[in-house]
């Protein structure tokens, strides 16, 4: 069985691009956002498939496995599954949320070696917040399977970005101090986390063209410490055309590369097709259909 390698430390956060918007709010940090997903959408169903290029034209091969995903009207994830061979569920999380849209419960079920039951991780997380008149979470105390894991205190920006968030482990000790910092739009343009010792231990620096697409985003693992570099380029109507991560060793040194290039777009300028490359060599390419709120 063929797995394709899934790209979560290239994942963009609460990126907001030119005149599209996110269930028609502008700069709103939801799910769909997080996803670069623009309009009102419903779900979301990607499919990969194996892929060469055989005279000068790329084709498809096996089926690697379907990602899924349902929104609420207010662009926030309720279900995402992810099939192995069209069939196989390797991945599933369910969310629930307030009126705020703030999540009160998860249940998250994994299997990493499938067909092995012991490699099954089935976890169920229940959240309870303080927030303020707005909805804005200010303290978040986590729960799995009854027992408390976390307790997450946010300060606010008077436009209720969160600009420090603490965590605290359940002997009330501090484990992690995270500070965020945003630009005019929004977006956010700088994310220092650092241990209870004051330690940096991750930073993100992102910068944006002058219609707010993203055109970088640097990963350090440390204060100075390259992880990662993100490199995104854009048509004249803010349709991602490329994006390119690179990947680094703890020294610095590079490594190598993955890219993706999307060469359509649905009415709403979202992608239905993109094409998957390692070192410069096409792995797969995926194909989406996406359904919309009416």
């Amino acid at each position: 069985m063929k797995y394709i390698p899934v790209l979560f430390t290239c994942l963009i956060l609460f990126s907001c691009k030119g005149n599209k918007n996110h269930t028609g709010i502008k700069n709103v940090h939801n799910d769909l956002a997080k996803a670069h997903l623009f309009g009102r959408v419903k779900s979301v169903c990607k499919v990969t498939y194996a892929a060469n290029v055989i005279s000068g034209n790329i084709v498809k091969g096996e089926q690697f496995g379907i990602d899924s995903e349902k929104y609420n009207p207010a662009g926030f994830m309720t279900e995402q599954a992810t099939y192995q061979q069209g069939v196989l569920l390797t991945r599933e999380i369910i969310s629930k949320y307030d009126a705020h849209n703030n999540v009160l419960e998860e249940h998250s079920y994994f299997n990493y070696n499938l067909g092995q039951t012991d490699s099954i991780v089935d976890k169920d997380y229940t959240f309870e917040c303080t927030t303020n008149p707005e909805g804005k979470i200010l303290k978040k105390i986590t729960m799995l399977n009854g027992k408390l894991v976390e307790t997450q205190e946010n300060t606010l920006d008077n436009d209720g970005n969160i600009i420090e968030d603490k965590k605290y482990s359940p002997g009330d000790t501090l484990v992690e101090d995270a500070k965020f910092k945003y630009n005019i739009r929004g977006n956010i343009i700088e994310i220092i986390r650092a241990n209870a010792d004051g330690k940096v231990t991750s930073k993100i620096k992102s910068t944006y063209d002058t219609a707010g697409n993203m055109l970088e985003d640097l990963r350090y693992k440390s204060d100075t410490t390259w992880d990662t570099k993100d490199l995104m380029t854009y048509d004249g109507t803010g349709n991602e055309l490329e994006h390119t991560c690179q990947y680094y060793w703890g020294n610095g040194n590079y490594i190598f590369d993955w890219k993706y290039t999307y060469p359509s777009f649905d009415r709403e300028g979202n992608w239905v097709k993109n094409s998957f490359y390692e070192k410069g060599q096409l792995i797969s390419v995926k194909e989406r259909t996406i359904e919309y709120y009416k």
